[in-house]
C-alpha cells in the first residue's frame, strides 16, 4: 500500500512510502534532524520514511 501526506506549505499530496500495511496509524511524528517520519501501527511495528 502506497502513503501519502500533505504539508501545511504544499497543497497538493507527495508520496511518502511504500509498503505500509493497510491497519490503522497510530501516531506519526517528525525527526525534523533526520528529516524521517515514522509512523507506529497497533501490531505491526513502527514504519519510517526519508
Amino acid at each position: 500500500m502506497l502513503s501519502f501526506a500533505k504539508l501545511k506549505t504544499r497543497k497538493k499530496w507527495i508520496k511518502v512510502g511504500k509498503m505500509l500495511p493497510n491497519v490503522a496509524v497510530n501516531d506519526l511524528d517528525i525527526n525534523y534532524s533526520s528529516l524521517k517520519l515514522y509512523a507506529s501501527t497497533f501490531g505491526r511495528g513502527l514504519w519510517s520514511w526519508m
